[in-house]
């Protein structure tokens, strides 16, 4: 190693690098599937979260890996403020994060939009629902995916085409995290 060029050496470092840090993304949504596959998962409802914050915060964490992509990342909110929610924070930012990263990973060029919203729930009189969303200008997801896409170690095909990597457990967390919250889907 110490024979290398010192280009090769760093170029080596930052190979080994980004390799461990896939492995612990890996790692951490097995861990992360595993508890909230098991049947005494409960969310803890312990925080008064202000949405808006959790969402720009989100978009600031992603910022440098989207610029460096050359993606816009951006947060589209209502003109009126966000509630604030009861929830459990750590679980909501998992979730949030996991589909940033997804779009961020699956999109070559354009953009990326988290967007957040609220309306009527029809199903509740007198109740709002809050929406959060992602959009982005990537692969898509094809329609024979979709019945399927919430499930542990799932991904489509043209995801595996693109990015090999991918535990399928993502969009598994997303579900599990959002779900355990009273009303979510």
């Amino acid at each position: 190693f110490e024979q290398l060029p010192r280009d090769q050496q760093l170029e080596f470092i930052n190979s080994m690098y980004r390799k461990s840090e896939k492995l612990e993304s890996i790692i951490n949504d097995i861990l992360s599937a595993s508890e909230m596959d098991s049947d005494t998962f409960i969310v803890r409802l312990q925080d008064e979260i202000n949405v808006e914050d959790m969402l720009r915060a989100s978009v600031a964490d992603f910022s440098q890996q989207a610029q460096d992509k050359n993606i816009s990342i951006v947060f589209k909110k209502p003109a009126e403020r966000l509630p604030l929610i009861r929830g459990n924070r750590r679980y909501l930012e998992h979730a949030v994060s996991n589909l940033l990263s997804n779009a961020l990973r699956y999109t070559k060029k354009g953009s990326i939009v988290l967007e957040a919203c609220v309306e009527a729930d029809k199903s509740a009189r007198n109740h709002e629902r809050l929406i959060i969303s992602v959009k982005d200008t990537g692969i898509g997801i094809p329609k024979d995916a979709l019945p399927k896409l919430f499930e542990k170690f799932v991904r489509a095909q043209n995801a595996r085409n693109m990015y090999t990597d991918g535990s399928g457990l993502g969009l598994f967390i997303v579900k599990k995290a959002v779900s355990a919250h009273p009303g979510g889907k």
